[in-house]
């Protein structure tokens, strides 16, 4: 859940688009810094040294400071100051006459805002971005920055404006025929359908997605669709399935420049573990994350992996780290400001006030998660809300309470996972795995990973069939 959105603004070099008839320089100089940053930093330096001082700022040295800059931040020097300073070398360009240079370091400067949960002017430099897109008629850049502010717009709890945001960059990038920007905002919009807890529009997207990205054999934009995958069958209960599309996501994405995003992913796998009891496991890839988090400053992954290791440690009855733990990541969940990065360690905290024999205080942490769930319609964390507060109920005394707030969590189960869902899903699944293994089969392919197998084909088909039996009894 938590994961798709630290990956978004990470992208590879922007191409324009075809009506446009010269090529952007930046792509080359971008790939330059991605392929070997400290080799570039020695580049750009050298070629700063050998220009001439000058009274004024100039053009020509604006563009070799951006991309020294750019050089340094892409080697983990990204802290306040050097980003300030890249907004203003990208404010300077943009007033000397060289947008497409502004625009490369607004991109970073978002981008690197984004990571570090500093949302407000991560927003600010998107909106600069999609200003001068739009000014230079650069179509492919002007959807860019339309996802990025519906990434930013999400992780503000603004639902509605996000889907907007979504909409016009996806009708652009169909229209250009932008074919990986089209997965990017796909599974986004998976994302935003997952929280809802429409399951079955969440899937579409996202095996729409997952499709393209496979033919284009994307790398880590390819684990960013099995982590989403893995989140949404993760939504359904299936830990199992969960596990296995996180994994293919290690797999595919784990490289040194992808370490955001794999992060990520580790953190949802520890998830998937906890809930099949294996909890060693789980705190082994909870603490990998933890301590890469703390490393390089990353709040929102830090709030998340702190939630999943104090939700270990608790189970483990280890109730003072756990504890602590919970606090920690309200706090900075609360600094970042993305209610989700609220909710989750609110509803954490609820667990161990609970476990800690502190049924009201509990009672205060799961009303503040209930109320913000609800206003951002986050009802897959409102559905594990009820839940839990009908435990609390329970525990304070009040028995019928707890009854009710049981059947509205059972009610809320059959709306996000009934029969007729369960089974769409697995058709959907059932054409899926069949389409792969003809064509498979046409290619004389031995082996084939055709997305999900059949055993959560049957599981979620035989799922449905259980349900629909039992609402037939009542």
């Amino acid at each position: 859940m938590r994961n798709m959105l630290a990956c978004v603004l990470i992208c590879a070099a922007h191409v324009i688009s075809a009506s446009e008839p010269d090529p952007d320089p930046w792509i080359a100089w971008r790939a330059e810094i991605q392929t070997d940053p400290a080799a570039a930093e020695q580049r750009f330096a050298s070629e700063l040294a050998g220009m001439p001082e000058s009274s004024e700022p100039t053009l020509a040295r604006t563009i070799v400071e951006i991309k020294l800059l750019s050089a340094q931040i892409a080697q983990g020097n990204d802290q306040d100051a050097e980003l300030s300073r890249l907004a203003s070398l990208a404010d300077q360009a943009a007033l000397l006459g060289d947008l497409r240079a502004a625009m490369q370091a607004w991109r970073e400067c978002s981008r690197r805002y984004f990571v570090r949960g500093d949302y407000v002017r991560a927003q600010s430099a998107a909106q600069h971005l999609l200003d001068m897109a739009r000014r230079l008629g650069a179509r492919k850049d002007e959807a860019q920055a339309l996802n990025d502010l519906g990434v930013l717009a999400k992780r503000r709890g603004d639902i509605r404006m996000a889907i907007v945001h979504y909409e016009n960059a996806l009708g652009i990038r169909r229209t250009i025929a932008d074919e990986s920007g089209t997965a990017q905002t796909l599974g986004n919009l998976a994302l935003i359908e997952k929280n809802r807890g429409s399951l079955l529009q969440a899937l579409k997207y996202q095996r729409e997605a997952h499709r393209i990205r496979e033919r284009l054999a994307q790398g880590p934009l390819l684990a960013n669709s099995h982590d989403s995958l893995g989140l949404i069958y993760l939504a359904m209960n299936d830990a199992e399935e969960a596990e296995r599309e996180f994994r293919a996501a290690l797999a595919v994405g784990d490289t040194p420049k992808n370490q955001d995003n794999i992060s990520n992913s580790r953190n949802n796998l520890a998830l998937a573990l906890m809930k099949q009891g294996r909890v060693d496991e789980a705190e082994a890839a909870a603490r990998q994350v933890y301590d890469y988090a703390v490393a390089r400053d990353r709040r929102p992954m830090l709030t998340s992996a702190a939630t999943t290791l104090a939700s270990i440690l608790r189970r483990r009855g280890e109730l003072r780290d756990a504890g602590q733990l919970a606090k920690d990541a309200l706090e900075i969940g609360r600094e970042v400001g993305d209610s989700k990065e609220i909710i989750e360690p609110l509803l954490e905290r609820a667990e161990w006030q609970l476990a800690s024999s502190n049924a009201n205080a509990a009672a205060v942490d799961l009303s503040e998660a209930m109320t913000l769930a609800r206003r951002d319609q986050l009802r897959l964390l409102e559905y594990q809300a009820l839940e839990l507060q009908s435990r609390i109920q329970f525990a304070q005394g009040d028995s019928s309470a707890a009854f009710k707030t049981r059947q509205d969590y059972e009610q809320m189960g059959q709306e996000l996972l009934g029969a007729d869902t369960l089974r769409q899903m697995a058709a959907l699944l059932s054409e899926e795995a069949f389409a792969h293994a003809s064509d498979a089969q046409s290619k004389e392919v031995t082996q084939v990973r055709a997305g999900p197998g059949l055993g959560v084909v049957m599981l979620v088909f035989l799922s449905g069939l259980v349900l629909g039996l039992l609402q037939r009894r009542r």
